[in-house]
């Protein structure tokens, strides 16, 4: 049997992950694959009390370091036979995982379409970029997530690809991503419009451009809590 883990990091986001919990627990089986959801906190007290009172087992850590640091830690904890990204606002739709990993199982890198709740009604967003599915040869191939705060996620799919890595797109939305003014994306120092992102972007194109494509996993340390 493959182990697919699905790795969150998690940070000012107690109010959404029982949705996130609930939905991973609904995902409808892939033949021959079973899930595991790994979520590590990245020093938020509130999202840890909130996991606490789920009762649901984290990894936590004491400082704020990022999510792609997070992420990295996570996936080095436990060698999978995939892994698939997601953000903790956010939740699956049932076939999130069996679509993904049709896509994954063919050797490629496999990225979600979306539904987007706005004030105008649902939109259908295609596969950008962001959470991704992917298997553990993709992961030693490519070392992991750069430890920077921001874009670390495009900059992976840029490496992939460059090293001849392909990727693909469910044909379908498969999660539901929640709009608010608290996204990193919304952040008023890294925000998507700011110096901050714009700076870290070039810093990666540049390593790119050098074929710096491998990386030297960076992680933190996580202290494990089990649930109840």
């Amino acid at each position: 049997m493959n182990t697919c883990a699905v790795i969150v990091a998690a940070y000012d986001a107690a109010e959404w992950l029982p949705h996130l919990v609930w939905s991973f627990r609904g995902q409808i089986p892939h033949p021959g694959w079973e899930y595991e959801l790994r979520i590590g906190v990245d020093g938020c007290s509130s999202t840890r009390a909130a996991l606490e009172d789920l009762g649901h087992p984290f990894w936590w850590s004491e400082k704020n370091v990022g999510a792609y640091l997070i992420r990295n830690s996570l996936t080095d904890l436990e060698s999978a036979d995939a892994y698939s990204t997601f953000d903790a606002d956010d939740y699956m739709l049932p076939h999130f995982l069996t679509s993904l990993l049709d896509i994954v199982e063919s050797g490629r890198i496999a990225g979600p379409a979306r539904v987007e709740f706005r004030s105008n009604g649902p939109r259908i967003i295609p596969f950008q970029g962001g959470i991704l599915t992917f298997s553990h040869n993709v992961w030693t191939q490519l070392g992991g997530y750069r430890p920077d705060r921001v874009a670390s996620d495009t900059d992976f799919l840029h490496r992939a690809r460059k090293l001849g890595i392909t990727a693909s797109s469910t044909s379908e939305p498969v999660f539901v991503r929640r709009v608010h003014d608290r996204n990193t994306t919304s952040h008023r120092l890294i925000g998507l419009r700011t110096q901050y992102r714009k700076r870290i972007k070039e810093k990666h194109k540049t390593l790119r451009n050098n074929d710096l494509l491998q990386i030297e996993l960076e992680t933190v340390d996580l202290h494990f809590h089990p649930g109840s």
